[in-house]
């Protein structure tokens, strides 16, 4: 299992952080984060689980575009 996982006091993700990633089926966020910006996570392949949190408030353009395997995000 190939996990990437965002610890420490991030509190942004750059527009395109995860973009085109492949061979990594979870990402797990940390609770600080509150910003997600536009396609941070678009054309990612072979990802199944992004974890969010309930801190995430706000959420950019086309963040999961052309994310067809994300199975769950949660």
């Amino acid at each position: 299992n190939n996990s990437i996982g965002v610890i420490g006091k991030v509190y942004k993700l750059g527009s395109y952080a995860f973009s085109h990633l492949n061979q990594v089926q979870t990402i797990t966020l940390n609770d600080a984060l509150t910003t997600i910006n536009d396609f941070a996570f678009e054309s990612m392949s072979g990802v199944s689980t992004i974890e969010l949190t309930k801190n995430v408030q706000t959420l950019g353009l086309g963040i999961f575009k052309n994310c067809e395997d994300c199975i769950k995000v949660s």
